[in-house]
């Protein structure tokens, strides 16, 4: 399901942002299943809560899922193991923490989250639709805060995030594009080419989406104002 392109900082569906957050932009999806294990063993649980005050409260779960058709109730049952075995996979052999869920047809699989100490950002996104410009900094806020979490600790002590809608290549893709734009100097259309090395089948026009744009003129906004500081990326030092 994912390939590394090692860099200094970054993991997108392959590779680390930051510390080693994970902009693995693909938990919906059910391709490379065989990469995970038929009997994952169970982990030792924190019982923390998987929501904590950002994006959406998963109770609030039925008033916000679109219906499903029968076939989309058939597709969605046979998925459900699986990510759920991957929400395992990930935090036995990622260090996973935190998730970003864009996913509006799906809030998560809460109880195994807060089996594996897991806390999810849900930002409800239907699919085939670019997340709102307030849903955006809601992804990109709750990213910081993992990634201040995780800062000036040894790199075998730090966490990973996953980023994911359905087919990991629209919703938390344009996330995992903002993010990049807010922590590092790259324009646009440098973080499009980030995530297109990283994993090639994102949507290969995010960075041309008005609510794209309009996220990175209110960073450079915000940069200006000295509000926030953006870092060189890597491979531009």
């Amino acid at each position: 399901m994912t390939s590394t392109v090692t860099t200094p900082a970054i993991n997108t569906s392959s590779e680390a942002i930051g510390a080693r957050t994970e902009v693995k932009p693909d938990a919906g999806t059910s391709q490379g299943s065989d990469i995970i294990e038929a009997s994952a063993p169970e982990l030792a649980t924190t019982q923390k809560d998987p929501y904590q005050g950002d994006g959406v409260d998963p109770s609030k779960a039925a008033a916000l899922i679109p219906q499903r058709t029968a076939i989309e109730w058939i597709a969605y049952s046979v998925s459900l193991n699986y990510n759920r075995q991957l929400l395992r996979q990930l935090q036995r052999e990622q260090c996973l923490e935190d998730v970003v869920n864009l996913c509006a047809e799906f809030s998560g699989h809460i109880e195994t989250m807060q089996e594996l100490g897991l806390v999810q950002c849900w930002i409800p996104t239907r699919d085939f639709q670019t997340p709102s410009l307030e849903s955006i900094w809601t992804g990109v806020r709750f990213i910081s805060k993992c990634e201040a979490r995780w800062q000036g600790l040894d790199e075998s002590k730090r966490g990973s995030l996953y980023i994911h809608c359905k087919a990991g290549r629209g919703r938390s893709a344009t996330v995992a594009l903002c993010w990049l734009l807010f922590a590092y100097k790259l324009i646009p259309e440098q973080a499009q080419l980030v995530l297109l090395k990283a994993r090639a089948q994102v949507d290969k026009d995010i960075y041309l989406h008005s609510e794209v744009v309009s996220f990175y003129d209110q960073v450079l906004e915000q940069e200006n104002n000295s509000d926030i500081v953006r870092i060189d990326w890597p491979d531009s030092q």
